[in-house]
């Protein structure tokens, strides 16, 4: 099992445990910021347009960043409806090994998101699931030689539909907030120096952090 899902899931059974046992209102509207840690992969096959037959430079990204969102909730009794948007800069990054005779790779930078949210409360806890769309700034790059300089550089703006889930807990005049979320972004195809690379991540993301309420 990976740090990140043992992260996860620790986070997760801590908020769960905390809950108290009156319930709290989560009405009204909140702000805040987080902490990420993203893991994910990119699909990258390469070749000729549009068969990209030479081969595949799929690779693995990870990265840590800092997001900010706001947001409003609707609560009725202990259901919880709501919208949020947030911001942020993922740093997710990684490249293929010059598998392919270059090192081709991205670099997931600023995203943006805008969700609706459904939840319980249970005590001092929200607990909920959402879902949106996402979309990422994302840079790719090509280098010719090992440990040279980027000959090629391309940016690219990927959306893709985003699902998550999340547990929000009052604490005095905010919330602690523990959410993991994936977004599968659509593909985004961009041409180097004789050749052309695909690029379609999918990405999954730990966000904890506080929030204020007003």
């Amino acid at each position: 099992m990976s740090t990140f899902k043992i992260l996860a899931g620790a986070v997760t059974l801590g908020l769960l445990a905390a809950t108290g046992a009156s319930a709290q209102d989560f009405s009204g509207a909140y702000a805040g910021m987080g902490l990420t840690y993203s893991d994910g992969k990119t699909d990258a096959h390469f070749g000729i347009a549009p068969t990209y037959e030479w081969g595949d430079d799929s690779h693995d990204l990870d990265g840590m960043g800092i997001a900010g969102l706001v947001g409003y909730n609707w609560q009725n009794g202990s259901t919880v409806y709501g919208v949020e948007g947030g911001l942020g800069y993922a740093n997710a990054e990684g490249d293929d090994g010059f598998y392919s005779g270059y090192k081709n790779g991205t670099k997931i930078g600023t995203t943006a998101y805008l969700a609706g949210r459904v939840g319980v409360v249970s005590g001092m806890g929200l607990f909920y699931g959402s879902l949106g769309v996402s979309a990422a700034r994302t840079e790719l790059t090509e280098v010719q030689v090992p440990d040279g300089p980027v000959t090629d550089r391309n940016k690219v703006t990927h959306t893709g539909p985003r699902f998550a889930i999340g547990a929000d807990y009052s604490i005095g005049a905010g919330m602690l907030r523990a959410e993991v979320a994936h977004v599968s972004y659509n593909e985004k195809n961009t041409s180097y120096d004789g050749y052309d690379i695909q690029s379609k991540p999918k990405l999954t993301t730990l966000t904890v952090g506080y929030l204020m309420k007003f």
